[in-house]
Parts: structure tokens; sequence; C-alpha cells
């Protein structure tokens, strides 16, 4: 199988780690998406050759990893998948729900394979509380991303896996999507609360801001007969009984370094496998946009 990547400069490095690792692939070369031409030159760095359009580099590729900003992907995606090219998209697909539907037809239309990555879902700290978390009916996250760039980047990279998260768990569909900023700091701070509800009766509220100086990543799962804390920062996971408290016990997850690298480096291999047997991977371009659907949402009335 033939791979190539279309993503930005800046992304290069992360994605060549994971590339270079894939078994049974050859990655042929890439192109990017911006201007930029501080890697221009074939084999710069030790990476393969560089296409000069992406139109060139679906020729050679069976597979296209992709990357760059979301809202220059709908009109890459949309051109590679009219070619026939399978797509992994690293997420989101595009700033506009109706970008991501359109995509999803697209996909099913041509009958090739597509997945968004989904990190959120592979955590170490998610994948042990799976078999803890039984009929949630309440769910309260606090994130703090100090340094942060700005509200829109946070809500796009670091809110997107709670939600994902959260829309895992839950099976019927959305009923309300609130969002508020509260006591937004000058000097690019912000503080913004968000709420989804489910028809199911089931609540998720976010606290999400960059004005305190310690990352936190925090989820509490409230179920009728249990409590579930998880720390996706600290690597934290423990269990609470809800009727007696002093029924608590420390479930323990192991720390993995580089997770980030691990993680595309693995969801890509899954994938190939995937597309060699003519399947899909994981989420699709369709399954994947409910959660897309519900961050926008969120951006249109904060931001």
């Amino acid at each position: 199988m033939k791979i190539a990547l279309f993503a930005a400069d800046y992304e290069l490095r992360r994605y060549a780690q994971s590339l270079s690792h894939l078994k049974g692939s050859e990655w042929v070369g890439y192109c990017l998406t911006s201007d930029s031409g501080a890697l221009q030159g074939g084999g710069a760095d030790g990476l393969p050759r560089v296409y000069s359009s992406p139109q060139q580099l679906a020729c050679d590729a069976d597979l296209v990893v992709v990357g760059g900003r979301p809202e220059q992907r709908f009109d890459y995606i949309s051109s590679l998948l009219r070619q026939g090219k399978s797509v992994w998209s690293d997420w989101p697909l595009s700033t506009a729900g109706a970008k991501v539907r359109k995509l999803a037809a697209l996909a099913e239309e041509a009958r090739v394979c597509t997945q968004v990555a989904h990190a959120g879902r592979k955590h170490p700290v998610w994948l042990a509380a799976l078999p803890y978390l039984r009929q949630v009916r309440m769910v309260r996250t606090e994130l703090s991303v100090p340094g942060s760039s700005g509200l829109e980047y946070a809500l796009d990279h670091d809110l997107f896996p709670y939600i994902d998260r959260v829309l895992s768990l839950e099976k019927t569909e959305v009923k309300a999507v609130r969002a508020r900023k509260v006591g937004t700091e000058g000097g690019g701070g912000f503080s913004a609360q968000m709420e989804i509800e489910f028809f199911s009766g089931l609540l998720a509220e976010f606290w999400l801001n960059n004005v305190m100086p310690v990352e936190k990543g925090l989820m509490r799962c409230i179920q009728s007969e249990a409590i579930v804390d998880l720390d996706f920062v600290g690597f934290g996971l423990e269990w609470q009984d809800a009727r007696r408290f002093s029924n608590r016990k420390k479930i323990a997850v192991e720390r993995q370094e580089g997770l980030d690298e691990d993680f595309l480096t693995h969801d890509l291999q899954f994938f190939t496998q995937a597309f060699r047997c003519g399947r899909q991977g994981s989420l699709n371009f369709s399954e994947s946009g409910q959660v897309q659907e519900v961050l926008f949402q969120i951006k249109h009335i904060l931001l």
C-alpha cells in the first residue's frame, strides 16, 4: 500500500514519525498545505519525495493522510474522495457542519475507506474507566489549559476529546447545547462554560479556561450507584460507591510517555490493515460528524 501525506509544514515531524513506523506500507511522499518553503527539496531532513500539488500526490497514493487547518480541509479532502482515494484525517474535518456531511456523502458515494482519528477514546485512563461506566446520568469536566493561544484553539484541540468521550457513552440524540463565556480576562485570557443535554436525560457540563496556572483535565461521571473520577493529566482513576462514601478504590492506570505519537502510529496501522480488508477501521466521516456538529454549535455561541 502506498501512503502519501498532505499536511502543514509544522506538522511534518509529528506525522513523519508515525508514517515511518508503519508496517506493510510505503510512504511515497508529502505535499504541503501552506505556502511555506521551509522544507522544500526532495529528501530534506530524511523525508521522502516532495510533491508540488495534491493532484500529483494523489496519482501515486492509495491512501492519503490529511492534516492542516480545519478551515482548509474541505476542498482537498473532497478532491481526494472524488479521485477514489481513501483518506485518514486528524480531526476535525471542517469548521462547518454542512461540509462535514458533504464529505461523508462523497466518501459513501466513492465507496472508499475513511477514518477520523479520535484520540480521546484511546487514552489509557478512558479505556481503564469504561468497565466502570454504567448508565451515567451526569458528567462534569474541568479543563485548565495555561498558555493556550486562544479560546477557538482550545475548543478544537483541548475540549474536542472530552466531548467525544461523552458522546461515545450516549447513544441518544443531543437535545440542547448551551454555552457562555464566564469572566473573560484581558490579555488573551478566557473562561467558558458549556452544557450538552441528551434526550435520555444525561447532562454533560464542561468548564474550560486558560487563566489557571496549572494544567488540569478532570472528568467526574455520576451514576445512580457510583461516582467515577478520571484525571487525564495526572493519569488517575478512582471509583466511589455513591451510597457509602467510605467505599472508595483507586484503579491503576499505566502512564504512557509520548502518548500522542504512539496513538497516531497505532491508529494509522489499524486503519491500513482495515483498508487492505476493504472495511472501516474506526469512526468514519459520517459517524464522526456528530461530535463535530456539537463543537460547531458551541463555537457559534461563543465566538
